[in-house]
């Protein structure tokens, strides 16, 4: 099994129970709070399978073509929803800010289930045991020229 499949997996249910916490509703506190951990986690979160799984899966045709083309145009539509979100945070506009991250929470809901439920099964029947191995390689290399 990946460690970098894993640690995607965990990383879902982080924001799954941030969102929950939220349950559904904003006030400008919580709004801005949610929006900085999107910023750092999440598109570090992104980072890692935009760099290293995606391009493993999409030497499998039907795979860039279908799943991947999905989870490639939901981060576009995510990092839209964070701009305006940014936007809004920056222009004191509590109302859009809430609502950008309400809409935030209910997009990532829907993507980390296509991704749990369809991509990373997909990743762990497809991908073979040395493209995973090649996937976790690099992402420990990421981390060490990280610190």
């Amino acid at each position: 099994m990946s460690s970098v499949i894993a640690l995607l997996e965990e990383q879902h249910q982080e924001v799954l129970t941030r969102i929950a916490v939220a349950d559904g509703r904003f006030d400008a506190a919580a709004a801005t709070a949610f929006v900085a951990f999107l910023e750092d986690d999440v598109l570090a979160h992104f980072a890692l399978e935009e760099d290293l799984l995606f391009p493993e899966m999409a030497r499998d045709e039907a795979l860039a073509q279908g799943p991947l083309r999905v989870m490639h145009a939901e981060h576009a539509a995510f990092r839209d929803l964070l701009a305006t979100a940014r936007e809004a945070r920056a222009g004191c506009d509590e109302r859009r800010l809430c609502a950008a991250a309400a809409d935030l929470a209910a997009l990532l809901q829907a993507h980390i289930a296509k991704e749990d439920g369809v991509l990373f099964p997909l990743a762990r029947d497809r991908l073979s045991a040395d493209q995973l191995a090649r996937i976790d390689t690099a992402a420990r290399e990421r981390k060490r020229t990280a610190v």
